[in-house]
């Protein structure tokens, strides 16, 4: 891909703080459902 066709966004402290709960809410209702047919954890988060 060339590095033209990239746009760059950029976010607030509040903004960035909303996304992580809210994707930490997600892996919440995700966690423990059964993947693949078989159970697994989802990956660590940094």
């Amino acid at each position: 891909m060339a590095l033209d066709n990239l746009i760059s966004v950029s976010f607030t402290d509040d903004e960035l703080s909303r996304m992580d709960r809210a994707m930490s809410e997600i892996e919440r209702v995700i966690r423990g459902k059964p993947g693949n047919g078989k159970r697994g954890d989802l990956p660590k988060t940094v």
